[in-house]
């Protein structure tokens, strides 16, 4: 929620935004690994406290045809349930308007199909719908991709395309198969493999996979702890009336909150995140990209 008003700090009549936040004291996904030294969640907590409200979360975005392109551990807060909220909003798009072309996002989460985009000189470069020339696009699928690999780290403690530099991790991402943990239940294994398709067409939906069996068995518990209290990283991400959605959404090329995407700076790849859980280095680095579609 937000209002504007016209009282400036300097009683100069200028016009101020106030938002109001959803509170999310357990921080981050990528802090509760970190609190646990990093160490996977259980099956049913992951599936009641994370899976099922992202997904659903992302089921009612895409069905507004907005795009996240941004799903990582760090962008996931935990509310005061110790429930999954979504966050930062600085790279979304509305694929009904523009057309998603544009290679950007956190490395060690990029869908295949968006290696596949060019590097662009500007962000609004080739986005005429049917120009000549046009490089392929993306949809919503790529928001399931990346929701995958969070999904992956946190039932398995490591991130399944982790690769000792930036460019190994992207062919990883293109080519090498996926190796599941024996301890993960055949259930969790075939779910997984429905978000981690690398053919877009054959990825499993959001709204899909909400009615996986592995969903239906586990996710309708209460397989977390509460939130451990703990200041969350991303308070400035703006919060949305909509459930579990926390952050605004943006137009494209606007600046992220302070703990998602950051232009040109250095940022962890691959399996950076989960060793950074778990108090190691990380095997790959990377620049994280922002901008327009």
């Amino acid at each position: 929620m937000g209002g504007a008003g016209r009282e400036g700090l300097g009683g100069g009549g200028q016009a101020h935004v106030y938002l109001l936040l959803e509170w999310a004291p357990g921080g981050t996904l990528l802090d509760l690994m970190r609190r646990r030294g990093g160490a996977r969640l259980d099956e049913a907590e992951a599936a009641a406290r994370v899976a099922r409200p992202l997904l659903s979360a992302l089921a009612h975005l895409h069905a507004q045809d907005l795009i996240h392109r941004d799903i990582k551990l760090e962008n996931v807060l935990l509310g005061p349930d110790g429930s999954a909220r979504l966050a930062d909003f600085g790279l979304s798009i509305d694929s009904s308007s523009e057309l998603p072309n544009t290679r950007l996002g956190t490395c060690g989460y990029f869908a295949p199909e968006v290696l596949d985009c060019p590097r662009k000189r500007t962000p609004f470069e080739l986005k005429a719908r049917g120009e000549d020339g046009t490089p392929p696009g993306y949809s919503s699928a790529v928001d399931v991709w990346s929701a995958g690999v969070v999904l992956f780290e946190i039932l398995t403690g490591r991130a399944p395309f982790a690769a000792p530099s930036a460019q190994a991790v992207v062919e990883a991402i293109r080519q090498r198969p996926i190796a599941y943990p024996p301890h993960l239940s055949p259930e969790a294994v075939s779910f997984l493999s429905a978000l981690l398709q690398r053919d877009p067409a054959t990825r499993a939906t959001a709204a899909q996979l909400l009615g996986h069996p592995w969903m239906l068995q586990q996710g309708s518990g209460d397989g977390a702890p509460p939130a451990a209290g703990a200041s969350s990283s991303c308070g400035g991400s703006s919060s949305s009336s909509c459930g579990s959605i926390s952050g605004s959404s943006s137009s494209c090329g606007s600046s992220s909150s302070s703990c998602g995407s950051i232009s040109g700076s250095s940022s962890s790849c691959g399996s950076s995140s989960m060793a950074a859980a778990a108090g190691q280095q990380p095997a790959a680095q990377d620049s994280r990209v922002q901008g327009g579609a």
